[in-house]
């Protein structure tokens, strides 16, 4: 959950000439002088080969209700119920070994173990499925671009019944915007309350004579109970967030995205909100990018990803252009960082953001559009693409990096051996009930041919 979406601007376009190969193996690793030894892996670590799902996917490419028309990744979400994982994105029909068995646009729904299409969930919907979240009830939450479910108006967000695809009418919210389509990019289940970024200026909702209206500016919270908005929440982002989540600890709400300002204030990069009122925490320090091409250009710095460790000591971050660092929690001050780049010396820019973070038994792993070098202790770049002004060490990476949750060093062992078909690389990172890493994106086959449908199972064993 996203662990999950998104986030644009000048992420485009890594190594084009790899056509989206996330590479089979480890080829190249190499330290700085005086570097200390390569990291070696964690006994958690997930293998590298996916596991058989049967040769079940999705398939196609619908962009037409993305907020961004170069978007070419089809899953962009991925969620867990009763032994089922359901997926969402762009896709237009769910498939076996490459070829189409039913038109099934934008969420399908699949079994957990065998990776056997449940043809009994058969929702529709007129448009793309950003983030997808499960309440402790048992619904559904959909987030998206669509406007209509099941024959009925219900814009960017709506509440399904997990087993049928029926709209669950107990949970209610209705979503508006003053100007253009209305859409949901994000959103972060914790506690009684579901965090919501997008593209949003109103959200109305609740059941019975529990309901609400709220006006607000791109970031909101409801009711995991029954969709209702939470009056005193009510942030202003001059930009909608590509990412939040929101802690554990129940402390702090994380936002992450291209933005210059929140509640009036210079922030950009990564904002640090009260849960309950949406004001800014003090005591956090800057976040620093990794590039920021001002002021010889207009573009603004950003993050695509963010995400707090489950033991509460660290933030990871994404902060703009192939940087991944390990932030201190506490104040948000850099411990550690990771690059993506091409081979040292080359002129040939290569890697490419990260775009998505999970954890399983200590270990965090971290997506990107990215197919050559993974450069540790690098923290600066002056040409994005090319190798950091600095580095320890470097190890190939194959679109999804394996990392210590403390020490953050990279765990080499993890190399995953699939293949895309853009460039754009895995969007979604998900662990399921029983510990095992699902990723989402631009994922079509295997090293050995295999078809991938937009996305693959990683397990221990």
């Amino acid at each position: 959950m996203r662990g999950r979406l998104h986030r644009w601007g000048s992420r485009r376009r890594g190594l084009r000439a790899a056509a989206g190969l996330l590479v089979a193996a480890v080829v190249a690793a190499g330290t700085a002088t005086g570097a200390a030894a390569p990291a070696s892996a964690a006994p958690s670590v997930m293998l590298s080969t996916p596991k058989s799902l049967g040769g079940w996917g999705v398939t196609g490419l619908d962009v037409t209700t993305s907020p961004l028309a170069d978007f070419k990744s089809n899953v962009t979400a991925l969620a867990e119920w009763n032994g089922r994982i359901y997926v969402g994105g762009m896709f237009t029909a769910v498939a076996r070994n490459g070829t189409t068995q039913a038109a099934q646009p934008y969420l399908a729904a699949f079994d957990r173990a065998t990776g056997a299409w449940v043809t009994t969930f058969r929702p529709r919907l007129d448009g793309g499925v950003w983030d997808l979240a499960v309440t402790p009830k048992g619904q559904l939450l959909v987030a998206g671009y669509f406007g209509v479910v099941n024959g009925t108006t219900h814009r960017a967000l709506v509440a399904l019944n997990p087993s049928t695809g029926a709209v669950d009418s107990t949970w209610k919210a209705t979503l508006t915007r003053t100007t253009g389509r209305v859409g949901v990019r994000t959103m972060h289940l914790q506690g009684s309350w579901v965090y919501l970024g997008g593209n949003v200026n109103t959200v109305s909702g609740g059941t019975g004579t529990d309901t609400g209206t709220v006006r607000g500016k791109n970031l909101f919270r409801v009711k995991v109970s029954n969709g209702r908005p939470s009056a005193g929440f009510h942030p202003s982002m001059s930009t909608a967030p590509w990412q939040v989540f929101a802690s554990p600890k129940g402390d702090r709400v994380y936002a992450a995205g291209r933005f210059g300002t929140v509640n009036g204030t210079a922030k950009e990069v990564l904002a640090v909100l009260s849960p309950t009122t949406g004001a800014l925490v003090s005591g956090v320090a800057k976040v620093t990018p990794t590039f920021d091409c001002r002021p010889a250009c207009t573009k603004a710095p950003y993050s695509e990803a963010v995400y707090e460790t489950k033991n509460g000591a660290y933030v990871i971050a994404t902060p703009t252009e192939h940087g991944l660092h390990q932030l201190t929690r506490s104040t948000l001050a850099r411990r550690y960082g990771h690059y993506t780049g091409g081979d040292p010396g080359s002129t040939v820019k290569a890697g490419g953001d990260y775009q998505a973070i999970a954890e399983a038994n200590g270990v965090v792993y971290a997506a990107c559009h990215c197919f050559r070098q993974d450069y540790s202790g690098a923290y600066r770049t002056t040409t994005p693409g090319l190798a950091p002004t600095s580095w320890s060490r470097y190890s190939r990476i194959n679109g999804i990096g394996a990392y210590d949750a403390t020490t953050f060093a990279k765990l080499d062992a993890f190399s995953p051996a699939v293949y895309g078909q853009y460039g754009d690389g895995v969007w979604q990172l998900f662990v399921d009930s029983a510990g095992c890493l699902w990723a989402g994106g631009d994922i079509v086959k295997t090293a050995s041919n295999a078809w991938l449908g937009g996305f693959a199972k990683f397990c221990r064993t």
